[in-house]
């Protein structure tokens, strides 16, 4: 089997059944499709007038309201609107809600815009493990927005700012201390800081919170040279701040514009040490001798009959074998 030109037209041409169909195919983890999928992402071009915006924060802010209420704002302005989402696994079953399109029912729904979630499945860093080849294919159909929301905020979230090129977090206003909520390299991360929920009785504390971050922001090292993260607000609700996010967006892109290109070098430059190790778990897991060995070495630390130190001493000697 082989990758229909067919198909890459389609994709070329936002059809978003051919889109969902591709994706499909890369989240495959059979081999004889995954085959096909990486066929097909050497034949994706990229589209560098794509503008990637990652969205994170902690779980319950508002990162799919925002989204939607921020992608239905672009298209009033005549943008196309891709969305990526990553919904978190369950550790055992390793099932996904994956419930985004029900969350972004008006996005979704609207021809300009195309909704898309995956399951993070064993993935840290806040993207599942095909995200990046996803992101590919939406900057294949040429969409001029293309948003990728992370799972959450935690230690491990940092991917999102290698596969985006601005990265808005989303904070929401709290009774305690709001500082102490987000872990500081999260925020490190962010290019742009917004406070969600600026609507009717929680407009005091959200001032409050952006008066907190506006100050802290002044000790933290800046994720560029060329740029002062901003803090700002808005309601996904009532569509207020919107503007002002989108405006300073657009200075982002003004004062960056020069680096961008070298921004995505280092960012191929990080997702190339990704799949090299990829490639090398793949070949180790390919030879059948190998996958017997390690079961056996497994196994013997469940009896008990093998201490840690020396299982890896063992499987060292098998990859140098």
């Amino acid at each position: 089997m082989t990758i229909d030109e067919a198909l890459i037209n389609k994709i070329k041409n936002k059809d978003r059944k051919a889109m969902a169909q591709a994706i499909t195919l890369l989240e495959s983890k059979a081999s004889a499709k995954m085959r096909l999928a990486e066929d097909l992402i050497k034949q994706l071009p990229a589209h560098p007038q794509t503008l990637k915006i990652g969205v994170t924060g902690p779980p319950g802010v508002g990162k799919s309201s925002f989204i939607e209420a921020f992608g239905l704002y672009l298209i009033d302005l005549g943008k196309s609107i891709c969305a990526l989402t990553v919904d978190p696994s369950s550790p055992t079953s390793q099932g996904s809600i994956l419930g985004d399109k029900t969350r972004m029912d008006r996005l979704s729904r609207h021809e300009r815009a195309f909704v898309r979630s995956s399951p993070s499945g064993t993935q840290l860093g806040g993207l599942s493990s095909r995200s990046i080849d996803i992101i590919r294919l939406c900057e294949a159909a040429r969409y001029d927005i293309l948003f990728i929301e992370s799972v959450g905020v935690g230690q491990s979230e940092l991917d999102v700012s290698y596969a985006t090129d601005i990265t808005i977090l989303l904070i929401q206003a709290a009774g305690g201390d709001e500082l102490q909520g987000i872990k500081k390299g999260i925020v490190e991360i962010a290019d742009l800081i917004v406070v969600t929920k600026d609507d009717g009785d929680f407009r005091s504390a959200v001032a409050k919170t952006k008066k907190q971050y506006r100050n802290a922001a002044h000790y933290m090292r800046p994720k560029h040279d060329r740029w002062d993260r901003k803090v700002l607000s808005c309601s996904a609700h009532t569509g207020d701040g919107l503007e002002s996010v989108w405006n300073t967006v657009l200075q982002w892109q003004d004062e960056m514009n020069l680096h961008l290109k070298s921004l995505r070098h280092a960012q191929a430059a990080h997702w190339l040490q990704h799949k090299t190790e990829e490639l090398i778990l793949q070949h180790f897991w390919a030879k059948a001798r190998h996958t017997q060995e390690y079961q056996a070495i497994r196994e013997a630390i469940l009896r008990g009959d093998l201490d840690l130190y020396k299982a890896v001493e063992k499987i060292q000697a098998i990859i140098h074998d």
